[in-house]
């Protein structure tokens, strides 16, 4: 099943490999260089709406009216369209934030968030170790080329394996993000 998301960029003190310059052009900085007049870094969120994956307490959200990222205490009402549950990120600290790790034998790297033991989260003997999916940096050049672009992520077929949707995601925990293809008529 694939849905359609929107990535959402807001501004951040932590030095990131997304940003705008002085002229507000946006620009994909992988080295996390600095030292320009003007650098406005950012964290993106990968979002989609409540009728895909509800927010419940504990989840992160992104308020699209006031523009702002916050997690939740208590469940939204799932036609809220200004609501909207963060799936993906680059911001480590949500991410990572209150994750339980015990038992899990593979390394953790804070600032790539990656994880280098694969997961399956539809395996009872994996532990997962997060809500919330970091962000490839394939995709984030891809997003910097095309912020306007169209992009959809897949889940698994639930199979009554559990109550809710579980992303795709690639083996180091990275959400799987596609480009929409859209077929045109002649």
């Amino acid at each position: 099943m694939k849905e359609p998301i929107k990535a959402v960029m807001l501004p951040t003190d932590d030095i990131t490999t997304i940003e705008f310059d002085e002229h507000n052009q946006l620009w994909y900085n992988p080295d996390k260089m600095t030292g320009a007049d003007v650098e406005l870094f950012q964290h993106l969120y990968i979002t989609v709406p409540q009728e895909v994956e509800p927010i419940k307490a504990g989840d992160w959200f992104y308020n699209s009216i006031n523009e702002y990222v916050a997690k939740a205490t208590n469940r939204f009402a799932q036609g809220s369209q200004e609501h909207r549950k963060v799936i993906a990120t680059t911001d480590y600290k949500i991410a990572w934030e209150g994750v339980d790790i015990k038992g899990y034998k593979g390394s953790l790297n804070e600032k790539s968030l990656l994880v280098t033991q694969p997961l399956n989260p539809l395996k009872k003997d994996h532990v997962c170790v997060s809500n919330i999916s970091h962000i490839t940096q394939v995709f984030l050049k891809e997003f910097v080329c095309n912020p306007d672009g169209e992009w959809e992520v897949g889940y698994y077929d639930n199979d009554d394996l559990t109550e809710d949707l579980v992303l795709k995601m690639n083996p180091d925990r990275s959400a799987i993000i596609n480009p929409i293809n859209k077929i045109t008529e002649s």
